[in-house]
């Protein structure tokens, strides 16, 4: 792999931590890592100081460094973070609602329903997460944008580990039918109460995923198969005719 700058070696290991390739918990190798970007050592230990500034990396004296271990105060914490800020930028968006920025929700909304409707939960995720991303991007505040997105990149690495719960999807899908009828209406306060019930959900959801796991602890959450979404008929809200 073509590692020219500094900056490509993090965001290739960072993404190789968020896809996995590198479990959660597990040590990073500073040789092993240099070898299979092509780099020396020193370009490799200021990427992980970096990932360690960002909380994908845990660095323990005499151990060196690690990718961070999935726990349910992180995870909280994370949420308490990112809440406030997506119930803020939704808002955002929904005051500054146009018709062609609620036409490309309303049709990514129902490639994430075809998605779940076909059990493709890999296209569920992704879809899921530009619904989102177009709510952020037309909120207009790129620095709250930022931390959402980088933040949530970390929640959704997490919620892979765990593979995909099958029962979320009706509440999922009900949330955004209604985002975008509260978008349609521009009732920024509504989209913001909405997205914040949204956001508190999936806390939930993942801590109790969690807890699960740690009473089970002869599986680790990388063992755990990812779960199937069984087909649902799709149906289709007023604002998302």
């Amino acid at each position: 792999m073509d590692i020219s700058r500094p900056a490509d070696l993090c965001e290739a290991l960072r993404q190789a931590i968020l896809l996995g390739e590198y479990p959660f918990g597990s040590r990073l190798k500073i040789d092993e890592i240099a070898r299979r970007f092509g780099v020396s050592h020193m370009p490799v230990r200021k990427a992980l100081l970096q990932l360690e500034g960002e909380q994908l990396v845990t660095a323990t004296p005499n151990r060196g460094a690690s990718v961070r271990a999935i726990d349910v105060e992180f995870v909280g914490n994370t949420y308490d973070v990112v809440i406030p800020l997506e119930a803020l930028l939704t808002r955002r968006a929904a005051e500054r609602m146009t018709p062609p920025v609620l036409a490309r929700l309303t049709a990514m909304e129902a490639a994430f329903e075809d998605a779940g409707a076909g059990g493709d939960h890999v296209t569920i995720t992704v879809a899921n997460a530009s619904f989102h991303q177009i709510i952020n991007e037309h909120a207009r505040n790129p620095e709250a944008a930022r931390i959402v997105n980088r933040s949530q990149e970390l929640l959704h690495a997490f919620r892979r580990a765990y593979g995909f719960d099958p029962q979320r999807l009706p509440g999922m899908i009900a949330d955004h039918r209604s985002l975008l009828r509260a978008f349609a209406d521009r009732d920024a306060d509504g989209a913001g109460a909405i997205a914040a019930g949204h956001a508190a959900k999936a806390r939930s959801d993942l801590i109790a995923t969690i807890r699960v796991a740690e009473a089970t602890p002869s599986r680790s959450p990388m063992q755990r198969p990812a779960h199937c979404i069984p087909a649902i008929a799709r149906r289709r809200g007023p604002a998302a005719k």
